[in-house]
């Protein structure tokens, strides 16, 4: 179980040596990736429940063997002789172990491969792993292939080892326990079912989704329904962690899984969204254990997104099913299809490579994997390139280095102390370790005034000191384990005082009192956001600075200028009613007793901070309270707050908006610049600075602007119907059209009066083409538009404008480009600047007659 690899490895210490566990396990991407197979299989699923017992340094084998056979046998009553045993072929312990309590009709005992038999926590060094010993039932199924018959329904791993990264294997410092039998697989086993999708966890799901298949007898449908009832499974309990669609990391799994059942349901014929209709059966089928309150907690913004990114796809869904169709009909059985082109039904479709794969298999043919991820690569490098200062790594987040995560295991701990001070004059050196760039170190310090990056607040910023005189500014502060903080500075390990020594440390005082602003405003703009949009609005991500605040949350529109405006009274009525912000350290189970709110994707301690900001009650605000948990640094009056304003808002995913705002210092800031900007603009206008005298100048050379325009157009289609209708002939200005003409054909060649606006230059070829026909209708007459556009037309019936614009524009004509139309009508753009005169396209245009 990820979640305990630091006690594996004997870096992180915790109350308890035993443990047993329910874990909410999602497999939909990276090494274990299921997503594919959901469906097709009578097992596989994107969500699933993994029950585990684990040991920390206490039990080892052959309590753990015991354990699960008294388990298997006695509580849940399974037959001896349905069971039987695999161990890894080295392990000649845990063998002999099973040999003495197994009864003499049970199944046999197996030794397998380091494939089958040896586990590990991920790849590379320092990874814990070791032996496992896995009991499989045999379901009977004498028909079944030996993956369905004998099924695995619990996994021991024997974790004693960590990996050196060079194939060798060293002893970890206390041997653990680590199992894990999926609630899924033992449901079927204990309720007489083939596969896990007819236990009372997926049933009614499947029911109800194979019900909405508008054809009953579809070949799909089946497949549908499971995939439906499982991938909503996932996306619920997804998006009740906090987890919202996007492009990258969970976001994009969890679109891939939206849009997978999605796609599949467009192909038993569906049109409209159907998933969130599923959410009310899936709430009542986990309202018994009542395990997940979060389902019910978060009920609205679940089915807001749910029903946002359904809506979203189903929109683009049929032109990209067209698309690909047309594409793939193309290509004959066996074709390998370009990577470049799955790329592109994602980036302009919004096509998972999934779909594009599956329908592509379909039809006999294979997609390009490796070249898709290749041009997927190449989009994340050019959106980090491009990223704003919103984005996570605008602060230049800085990882610890393996030197300073094994400070855990060497009980480097320190105390935070930045709730209370902004300075220590005698911080103690725990530990240090050269930095990953030259020139810097980590240092561990204690009692600690730095707060650590977490919670969305970037770090402090400050310095540290010591007695000889010298200063190393701070350039980050991490939190690489429980009760561990440590701090990077500018400086050589060596310049820095030695462990044991003391020095002072102190945060910056404006970067603390920005941030603190920022985190404070956070939470009231949250409050005011529930009240104004309903309760469905959940955070999903924030990021605060010293200068502005990012909060990113669930609902799927725009908000309103009106909405804008109470959000932002409401925040600033909590900052004029000047409250102070209490704070308050409890257990966390007090807390869940609290009426506070807490995020699903945060980890919390056993101990944990409560920020409480309740205000008198105003008929102005819809919200007066604001409770959360909250680790973050917090000013202590919101009267600082004043003024909150929010600078810009946009779409950070279907059903998901974000929101950026400024508060106090930062926002007066803010505001300076626009006054600033107003009164450049009322300079250059000639205008009064007043707001209302700017617009009223600017409003005038709008409309003079207007005037003019209309007054070009009207001058311009004079000047092209009078040449046309003098037969294109030159005029003395030198602008005027010229052409090329033959019997049966016209080349007229006019100038871009607007190589600005290629709508209005289009406009501008049509009249000039249209009265050239009119005055000689029998000729085909070919009409190039500056160096981009060109059209052909003609009233003669045995003359085709379209054949001829096309041949024209092919790649070994003479203006190469892409275009078409009809036999009477036909226009197109160049590729490139055109340089063929009148007379070279006249004489391609003759030797290409039929």
């Amino acid at each position: 179980m990820v979640p305990f690899k630091e006690v594996f490895l004997g870096r992180d210490q915790r109350p308890y040596t035993r443990a047993t566990s329910c874990q909410k396990c999602v497999r939909a991407g990276g090494k274990h990736n299921d997503l594919d197979n959901v469906g097709y299989t009578a097992r596989h699923h994107t969500f699933f429940e993994m029950l585990g017992n684990f040991s920390f340094g206490d039990y080892f084998k052959e309590e753990a063997i015991v354990k699960a056979w008294n388990f298997v046998r006695n509580d849940l009553d399974l037959p001896a002789h349905r069971l039987s045993i695999t161990v890894f072929h080295e392990d000649d312990e845990s063998a002999e172990l099973w040999r003495k309590i197994l009864p003499p009709e049970a199944g046999p005992i197996t030794r397998l491969g380091k494939e089958d038999n040896f586990w590990s926590m991920g790849d590379g060094k320092g990874v814990p792993c070791g032996p496992c010993s896995e009991i499989f039932f045999d379901t009977g199924d004498t028909e079944a292939a030996d993956d369905d018959r004998y099924l695995e329904i619990w996994n021991l791993v024997f974790m004693q080892f960590q990996a050196d990264g060079n194939g060798g294997l060293d002893a970890l410092p206390r041997p653990c326990v680590d199992t894990g039998m999926g609630l899924e697989r033992v449901c079927s086993v204990l309720q007489g079912v083939p596969t896990n999708y007819e236990t009372d966890l997926l049933a009614p799901l499947v029911q109800q989704a194979a019900a909405i298949v508008p054809v009953k007898d579809h070949p799909n449908a089946t497949v549908f329904a499971k995939i439906a009832a499982d991938h909503v499974r996932a996306a619920a309990f997804l998006i009740a962690d906090g987890v919202v669609p996007s492009n990258v990391g969970r976001g994009y799994v969890l679109r891939r899984i939206l849009r997978r059942a999605v796609g599949f349901g467009h192909s038993v014929g569906l049109r409209e969204p159907f998933l969130a209709a599923l959410l009310p059966t899936l709430e009542a089928t986990f309202a018994a254990s009542n395990q997940y309150p979060e389902l019910t907690e978060r009920r609205g913004a679940i089915a807001s997104v749910v029903q946002a990114e359904e809506t979203n796809f189903f929109q683009t869904l049929d032109q990209g099913m067209d698309f690909l169709e047309k594409h793939l009909q193309r290509a004959s059985a066996g074709q390998i299809v370009d990577g470049a082109f799955a790329f592109k039904m994602y980036d302009t479709f919004g096509f998972p490579v999934d779909i594009t794969t599956r329908v592509a298999q379909d039809r006999g043919l294979q997609v390009d994997l490796d070249s898709f991820r290749v041009h997927m690569e190449a989009q994340r490098a050019r959106s980090s390139a491009n990223a704003s200062w919103a984005s996570d790594s605008a602060f230049g987040m800085r990882d610890p280095t393996e030197e300073v995560r094994a400070w855990a295991g060497q009980g480097v701990q320190a105390h935070f102390s930045g709730h209370e001070c902004t300075q220590e004059a005698h911080a103690h050196v725990l530990a240090k370790a050269p930095g990953a760039q030259p020139g810097t170190t980590w240092v561990s310090i204690s009692p600690c005034p730095l707060y650590p990056e977490g919670g969305g607040q970037q770090s402090d910023r400050g310095t540290l000191s010591c007695a000889q005189g010298n200063d190393f500014p701070v350039l980050h502060v991490c939190k690489p384990f429980e009760d561990g903080l440590a701090v990077l500075v500018e400086g050589s390990p060596e310049n820095l005082p030695p462990v044991g020594s003391a020095l002072s440390a102190v945060v910056d005082a404006r970067s603390r009192r920005g941030a603190a602003a920022h985190h404070t405003a956070t939470h009231l703009l949250q409050a005011a956001l529930r009240a104004e949009l309903g309760e469905h609005v959940v955070q999903a991500g924030s990021l605060v600075t010293s200068d502005r605040l990012r909060f990113d949350f669930t609902h799927s529109a725009p908000l309103s200028t009106d909405q804008i405006r109470r959000i932002e009274a409401c925040v600033n009525g909590f900052a004029e009613q000047a409250i102070d912000v209490q704070t308050q350290t409890v257990s966390l189970e007090e807390a869940k007793k609290m009426d506070v709110l807490m995020h699903f994707g945060e980890k919390y301690g056993q101990e944990v901070r409560v920020v409480r900001v309740a205000g008198e009650a105003d008929p102005n605000m819809p919200v007066t309270h604001s409770a959360e948990l909250c680790g973050g640094t917090h000013v202590t009056n919101t009267a600082v707050l004043h003024p909150f304003k929010i600078v810009a808002q946009s779409s950070v995913a279907a059903g998901t908006r974000r929101v950026e705002a400024v508060v106090g210092a930062a926002a007066r800031v803010w505001m300076q610049e626009r006054v600033d900007t107003l009164e450049n603009i009322a300079t250059e206008l000639k205008a009064d600075v007043r707001p209302e005298a700017v617009q009223a100048a600017i409003r005038k050379l709008c409309e003079t602007q207007q005037r003019q325009k209309a007054d070009i157009k009207a001058l311009q289609k004079r000047i092209l119907e009078a040449s046309a209708a003098n037969g294109g002939a030159s005029s003395e200005n030198g602008n005027a059209p010229s052409k090329a003409t033959s019997e049966t054909v016209a080349v007229h060649e006019i100038p871009d009066l607007v190589p600005d606006d290629l709508k209005q230059a289009r406009k501008s070829l049509q009249t000039f083409l249209s009265t050239a026909v009119k005055a000689d209708p029998n000729r085909l007459h070919v009409v190039v538009c500056g160096s981009k556009l060109v059209a052909c037309s003609t009233q003669n019936p045995s003359l085709h404008a379209g054949d001829m614009l096309k041949r024209i524009l092919a790649t070994d004509g003479p203006l190469p480009g892409k275009g078409g139309g009809s036999p009477a009508f036909a226009q197109g753009q160049l590729s490139k600047d055109r340089t063929a005169s009148p007379r070279d396209i006249l004489q391609f245009v003759q030797s290409n007659q039929d």
